[in-house]
């Protein structure tokens, strides 16, 4: 998992590979595109995917995550896959 996310992280249009590592709070959803209709437990890819980008350098430390949600979406047997959307937190 750790090369794909660092691979596709890579490839992120220049402009915006200046804003990483985040260091601010954050909070990031998940939108889970699985393969099939199996049964996935969405909470078991938590750990394995905050780890990856931390490794990535998408973020320094998943420490800063403050809000997390998982939303489990269609079914993609073309193109599995999971798309985070990330945003920093303001002092409101």
């Amino acid at each position: 998992y750790m090369s794909i996310i660092d691979r596709d992280i890579k490839k992120l249009e220049p402009s915006h590979i200046t804003l990483f590592p985040l260091e601010s709070k954050l909070s990031v959803i998940y939108d889970v595109h699985p393969p099939d209709a199996r049964r996935r437990d969405l909470a078991n890819l938590d750990k394995v995917i905050s780890d990856c980008c931390t490794k990535a350098g998408l973020w320094s430390d998943d420490f800063n995550i403050d809000k997390l949600q998982f939303n489990r979406r269609d079914i993609n047997r073309k193109a599995p896959c999971i798309i985070a959307t990330i945003k920093e937190l303001t002092n409101e």
